[in-house]
């Protein structure tokens, strides 16, 4: 039987103890935390965590998708969500298909950006947000959950009910595109050396190549203890291709990016690769944001997402409504301690985060 929950029953939600090793905990202090299977996904069942508005009243409600962040994922928004609860705003953050265990299904296509970018209304629908507001909500999301969030206003999915879009670490879809391929006359180089690891992560059951090399490198310390379950949360990346919400750049040599560091060589790469070696173009274009204001911050110690000047202003560039921004002294993960020490500069990103979401307030009725 499938289970539709309620803003109030996840408010009498459980809460969740976490083991000493989690990268992340099961349930964040503070939240509420429970199960979601939203109506229609059949044996999908999401693991959530909730703030509450501390008003007496709620003033809009946000949804956070996590990236490519490790298990619990959900957790690495706590401290924002209660901030925005002190402030009346009401917050949902799920770990999401493929991090959640009972929504993690073994087949390659379920992990479509479609199907992803889909999630965000299945979700943010069976917890009620489609009831209030007019049914519009606030969407903040970071690294490959930013990417999907793009990838639903490209599809109109989200278009036209989202108040307010705070990007972490990811520019305009488009942008991002066109640095990586493929118009010479738009590209960049070092965002196209950068984006070779992209290469290795979408490889034929890419974490087993090599000797189990990127489940060694990396799974562990995302929280995932089988090569299996790990392969799950990398199908995003061929995701993203397969449904054209993002391009790949052409295989270059790796230079000193991150994709040197793994042990997945250059030659190994063009042998098993499934992609055109001259790269993938972006097909699926998000255009013009009119509808509703933009905050992207990013990390100027990111090796992943570079995060530049220019990259600010190619992005506003692509934003007609209201746009702001910061860049911080953080590598990729943004309101992650180890990425980002210093609680200042994780404070920046949560202030711009907070002023995008009030700047789109609106009275309702």
């Amino acid at each position: 039987m499938l289970l539709t929950v309620t803003l109030l029953s996840l408010l009498l939600g459980f809460l969740v103890v976490a083991k000493a090793n989690d990268p992340y905990p099961a349930c964040p202090t503070d939240l509420v935390c429970g199960k979601v299977t939203p109506v229609g996904l059949k044996n999908m069942t999401y693991d959530c965590a909730y703030a509450y508005s501390t008003l007496n009243n709620t003033l809009g409600n946000v949804y956070f998708m996590h990236g490519d962040d490790g298990a619990r994922a959900k957790a690495m928004w706590s401290e924002t969500m209660l901030q925005l609860a002190s402030k009346g705003y009401t917050s949902l953050a799920c770990d999401q298909r493929g991090y959640s265990p009972g929504a993690s299904p073994d087949d390659y296509n379920a992990y479509h950006y479609d199907l992803l970018a889909a999630d965000i209304l299945a979700l943010t629908s069976a917890v009620g947000f489609n009831s209030t507001f007019e049914g519009k909500f606030h969407l903040v999301a970071h690294d490959q959950g930013a990417r999907i969030a793009w990838h639903s206003i490209a599809k109109s999915m989200t278009r036209d009910l989202l108040l307010s879009f705070s990007t972490l670490s990811i520019p305009h879809a488009d942008i991002f595109s066109d640095n990586v391929c493929c118009d010479s006359s738009k590209t960049d180089v070092p965002d196209q050396t950068a984006l070779q690891y992209f290469r290795q992560l979408t490889l034929p059951n890419s974490v087993r190549v090599n000797g189990n090399t990127i489940f060694n490198r990396f799974c562990g310390e995302m929280g995932f203890n089988t090569p299996e379950s790990c392969q799950k949360t990398f199908w995003w990346y061929n995701g993203a291709v397969d449904a054209g919400a993002m391009a790949m750049a052409p295989l270059m040599d790796f230079g000193k990016s991150i994709a040197s560091k793994v042990n997945i060589s250059y030659d190994m790469v063009e042998k098993l690769t499934t992609y055109p070696l001259t790269g993938v173009p972006q097909t699926v274009k998000v255009g013009v944001i009119s509808k509703f204001p933009v905050f992207f911050a990013c990390g100027n110690k990111d090796t992943c997402d570079l995060c530049t000047n220019t990259v600010v202003e190619q992005t506003k560039s692509m934003v007609e409504s209201s746009f702001t921004s910061t860049i911080t002294n953080c590598g990729h993960k943004l309101l992650t301690k180890s990425k980002c020490p210093q609680q200042l500069e994780r404070q920046k990103v949560i202030d711009g985060i907070i002023a995008n979401v009030q700047s789109a307030y609106k009275s309702y009725e």
